[in-house]
């Protein structure tokens, strides 16, 4: 199998950063040098590895995306050499395979045009790949229908022509979409046609659809979810952009203090008499069942009957 060792070149651009190289040893005779295309300062990057800062969050962020794109040419790198004979991975090859994974437009017969996907066709490409958990796909699918709204907001407010681009997304549009998100509470009464394209809620249990206040810990998350799409989307060549490398975010994920309660307690709670709601009595029960299995509650809601071993 074929390996890579990264190196850094000596000479230094007008930023004063060095082009990461790349050597591709084929065999213990075929080794290639193959200029990345990728930079990075040297103070940054110290035998192979990338040396992030503690403080400088912007730093931090694109130090990040550089990595992410030198993964994914690496990637692309090894996958070259599995589907090709050594003879034919010369220097000039590559080189010009790189440019084609990096640019397709340009390889493309002139007759046929490349199909830009949508929005949510990308959506569903990235599930389709990701294979995530049936509640962490929702998760997703409320992003998409968040930036929905926020385009059709965007579009009645301040900028008629407003489509969402994953190629035109900028980082000032990432604080407007989080200030759009804040606010959804008041514009849900100012806007109603919006939530009726684009609902916040769509459990059929629920009847109100009025979007609820988020708090620091939800915008963190669901920024989070937004980010891993871009790098996903980067990392697929679908996008070239970035805008979370100046992101720089102006809350963080707080938490209180855990209360523990005490077996006695448990117990007390496990003999009350919940026979008055339903709901609490049930909800109750799963509790108790956690404290004595020590399961998340995600684990515990994918149980079945063939979890449960019989012991004698």
């Amino acid at each position: 199998m074929a390996t890579i060792q990264r190196g850094l070149s000596t000479k230094v651009n007008d930023n004063g950063k060095s082009e990461i190289m790349l050597r591709l040893s084929l065999s213990k005779n075929d080794k290639i040098r193959i200029k990345s295309g990728i930079f990075v300062l040297a103070s940054r990057f110290k035998d192979g590895a990338f040396i992030k800062p503690r403080a400088n969050q912007q730093e931090i962020a694109e130090l990040r995306d550089t990595e992410d794109r030198l993964i994914s040419l690496e990637r692309f790198l090894i996958g070259l050499s599995e589907t090709h004979p050594i003879k034919e991975l010369t220097k000039d090859f590559i080189a010009k395979e790189i440019d084609r994974w990096r640019n397709p437009e340009k390889y493309a017969p002139k007759e046929v045009k490349l199909k830009k996907l949508s929005f949510d066709d990308i959506i569903d490409e990235f599930l389709k790949q990701k294979q995530l958990s049936e509640p962490r796909e929702r998760h997703y699918r409320v992003l998409q229908r968040a930036l929905h709204r926020f385009e059709l907001y965007q579009r009645l407010t301040e900028k008629k022509s407003y489509k969402f681009s994953l190629d035109t997304c900028t980082t000032e549009d990432i604080y407007a979409f989080e200030a759009f998100l804040r606010a959804e509470p008041e514009l849900y009464d100012q806007y109603p046609n919006i939530y009726k394209s684009f609902p916040s809620i769509t459990h059929k249990t629920h009847k109100v659809k009025k979007p609820k206040p988020r708090g620091d810990n939800y915008m963190v998350t669901f920024t989070k979810r937004f980010k891993a799409l871009f790098h996903w989307c980067h990392a697929q060549g679908i996008t070239m952009n970035n805008p979370f490398v100046k992101y720089v975010s102006s809350v963080y994920e707080k938490y209180g203090t855990p209360i523990y309660i005490k077996d006695e307690e448990v117990l007390q709670l496990a003999d009350f008499d919940f026979s008055y709601n339903k709901h609490l009595d049930t909800q109750r029960d799963i509790f108790i069942f956690q404290c004595c299995i020590g399961c998340r509650v995600g684990d515990t809601m994918k149980m079945t009957p063939a979890n449960v071993i019989r012991t004698l």
